[in-house]
This record gives structure tokens, C-alpha cells and sequence, in this order.
């Protein structure tokens, strides 16, 4: 049985991500971070569909990485009731180029809607889809801007999980997993 997550829980996951890409920042000043998450509706973040495409993600990004040859010093994941969550630090001084890398993964993987990547450079700060002329994230339903469905509770959390999963059964079906 799958546990729910409390508000709580979910600001420590935070929180702890969070202490952990300072750390980074401080420690490779001339680095990258790049933090992969989830965008998981609802109190239940972890199941073994989420973890399957957690780990998708995370293969997607390692591909772009040796594509790209960006280098990785430091990779470290974080698994959690809350969620599960990678963060990489690589040495790579163009903080648009990489992304733009993560933006074309979480716009065209199969279940790139679901990843959540996250690129912070020097002094912590992150570049966001607007500052590079990129459309906002668009909601898994109805395809209106994501943040506004959001704030407005377009969606229940049973709609919003049912088609989580469906779209994660395609992808594995897809590939007869």
C-alpha cells in the first residue's frame, strides 16, 4: 500500500533538496546544478509507476549529458515518502544552452510532463522558460497553462492521478514493459 505525504513531509523534502544545492553551489562555484523532480498531483508521490518514470527522467538527462559530453562531478539522489529527486552538478558554463537541453526533454519525452528540471547556476539563481522565450508548462488535462489550473483547482487530484498513471501504463505498454 501506497502511504500519503503530508504537507509537512513535502516542505522538508524540500528543504532538504534545497540545503543540499546550496551545499553545491558553494562547494563548485563554477558549476551547474541540474535537479530533476516530479510533477505528482495528490498526497501519494511514490509508487512503482512513479519511480519507474522517475528513473526515466533521469536517463533522459544522462543521455543529454553524454551527447552534450557535459560533465558530472557530482550526482546525488533523494528518496523520500515525499518524492524522489536527482540533482547533478556539471561543469558547463552555458546555463541557457542546458536549459534548453532539459526544456526540449520535458516538452518532448514520452513522459516528459511528468519531469520537473530545474537549472541553477552561480549564486543559486535559476533560468526560467520565460527568460528564454519558452511557452509555460501546459496542464496534463487540459493543456491551458499549467500554473493557472493549478492555482484555480481546475482538476481534481483523482483526475489528475488517473491520467498520471495512464500516461506512464503507455509509455511502459509502449515499450512492452
Amino acid at each position: 500500500m501506497v502511504s500519503e505525504v503530508t504537507l509537512q513531509e513535502i516542505l522538508a523534502f524540500q528543504e532538504k533538496k534545497a540545503a543540499y544545492l546550496a551545499t553545491m553551489q558553494r562547494q563548485y562555484t563554477n558549476c551547474i546544478v541540474v535537479c530533476l523532480g516530479l510533477n505528482i498531483a495528490g498526497p501519494r508521490k511514490t509508487d512503482d509507476d512513479i519511480l519507474y518514470a522517475f528513473k526515466e527522467g533521469c536517463k533522459a538527462i544522462e543521455k543529454v549529458m553524454v551527447e552534450k559530453k557535459l560533465q558530472c562531478i557530482q550526482a546525488k539522489t533523494f528518496r523520500d515518502k515525499a518524492g524522489y529527486a536527482k540533482v547533478y552538478t556539471i561543469t558547463q558554463s552555458n546555463m541557457s544552452s542546458v536549459k534548453k537541453e532539459m526544456i526540449h526533454i520535458e516538452e518532448e519525452h514520452e513522459l516528459g510532463r511528468l519531469f520537473d528540471i530545474d537549472v541553477y547556476g552561480m549564486g543559486g539563481l535559476g533560468i526560467h522558460r520565460k527568460e528564454l522565450g519558452m511557452p509555460p508548462r501546459r496542464c496534463l488535462l487540459c493543456k491551458k497553462e499549467a500554473r493557472v489550473c493549478m492555482e484555480n483547482r481546475t482538476h481534481s487530484v483523482q483526475e489528475l492521478e488517473k491520467v498520471t498513471h495512464e500516461m506512464i501504463s503507455r509509455y511502459k505498454g509502449v515499450r512492452g514493459e
